[in-house]
């Protein structure tokens, strides 16, 4: 039988490593573990340019670092987006009819769309609940006349603040952060001021609360220079999409000045954390 008497010892450390490396090879490809299998625990030691690192349930496996270059082999454990189904209730005040106890088709009215069920097109945007309360995500959907949406929002699991964003209301913020777990959420802002941030909302019925309308410039704040926007399209009878007809009954005109005067009167702007 051939021995390795004779072979230098340098060419002995070559076949051992060679030999190592093959029984890594070997144990590295029978794994078949999912990634989201395991967590990631472990330990990571490091001596000399040699790192040894391994994670629970997996053989120690050498990471080599050579002039800027590594090499290593282990688990990844990324996180992983979810479709959170979220039920959503909230109204627009320009557009809340009193008499419908709904609101108004705007798109319809303003010539846009055939679909009598809808209100208009919303911004949903997830935030961070830490600042400097970084968008997260966002989409645009159509608001039912009714105010009940059920759509879903593509994040991480964890804790969000919900905005809502229409080309003439004011932006609006929840009170707090939500828990976006995975599991159905239910966010009604319409029965009470306080479900949004500063209970920035206004009573359009008796226990029935919308955001506010009349941000026509979308600045934040609802004053002068919105009416310097609503004044000539009143003046000229404007009509279609515009951003000025306020209640979205397709024309502007003194009802939308109606909307408008007590929220600039009171100083309404965004609130935001």
């Amino acid at each position: 039988m051939r021995t390795f008497k004779n072979t230098p010892h340098h060419m002995i450390r070559l076949i051992g490593l060679f030999c190592f490396g093959w029984i890594i090879s070997l144990q590295t490809f029978s794994q078949s573990i999912q990634r989201d299998v395991i967590g990631s625990a472990g330990m990571v030691t490091t001596y000399g340019n040699y790192t040894l690192s391994f994670t629970v349930g997996e053989p120690a496996i050498n990471t080599l670092n050579y002039s800027g270059y590594k090499i290593h082999q282990g688990f990844q454990h990324g996180s992983k987006q979810m479709n959170i189904p979220m039920y959503l209730i909230c109204y627009l005040q320009g557009a809340y009819s009193p008499s419908l106890h709904a609101m108004n088709p705007m798109l319809l009215n303003q010539g846009m769309s055939s679909d009598a069920t809808v209100v208009d097109t919303i911004t949903l945007a997830l935030h961070a609940a830490t600042p400097p309360y970084a968008v997260v995500t966002s989409k645009q959907v159509l608001l039912p006349i009714t105010g009940v949406l059920n759509t879903t929002m593509l994040t991480l699991p964890g804790n969000y603040y919900l905005v809502i964003k229409h080309r003439n209301t004011v932006e609006t913020w929840s009170s707090l952060p939500y828990q976006f777990t995975g599991s159905p959420i239910l966010i009604d802002f319409s029965y009470q001021a306080q479900t949004v941030y500063g209970s920035n909302q206004e009573e359009v019925e008796p226990g029935v609360w919308a955001f506010y309308s009349g941000d026509i410039n979308q600045d934040g704040a609802t004053d002068a220079f919105d009416f310097g926007l609503l004044e000539p399209d009143i003046t000229n009878a404007a009509s279609g999409y515009v951003t000025t007809d306020l209640n979205g009954d397709g024309i502007v005109d003194a009802f939308d000045y109606l909307v408008l005067d007590p929220n600039i009167v009171s100083g309404v702007t965004a609130i935001k954390p």
